[in-house]
């Protein structure tokens, strides 16, 4: 992936590791992993499983004190160095309340870094 190309997103990415069970449509397994970055929008995970663009997944991300749970669609992948595949899910269907839920845990996660790091706290 050319990480040089123009920022396509229409949300910020946070770089927060949440946990989160992905279901892909063509096998239904569960596979636990924890995203890189995620927005409202949107996440970046990592797992061992071979994923091609335009999968669907269902996901349910434990974005405490509750779970959001929504569809999404692969709009890329690639290969870590680590032999990872790395890809980018778009959410679909997310509702209005998970969406807020979002937008608050990442407005309160930001401010909590910035005051930590003032403080000299390491986060």
């Amino acid at each position: 992936m050319d990480f040089s190309a123009e920022e396509k997103r229409q949300h910020a990415r946070h770089h927060e590791s949440i946990c989160a069970w992905l279901s892909f449509c063509d096998d239904h397994a569960l596979y636990g992993t924890i995203t890189v970055d995620v927005g409202v929008g949107g996440a970046r995970f990592n797992t061992q499983r071979c994923v091609k663009t335009g999968d669907h997944v269902l996901l349910n991300m434990q974005v405490e004190p509750k779970s959001v749970e929504c569809k999404g669609r692969v709009c890329w992948t690639n290969c870590t160095e680590d032999g990872l595949n790395a890809f980018g899910v778009k959410f679909y269907d997310l509702r209005d309340d998970e969406r807020e839920h979002l937008r608050k845990y990442f407005k309160q996660e930001s401010h909590s870094s910035v005051a930590a790091a003032i403080a000299g706290v390491p986060v």
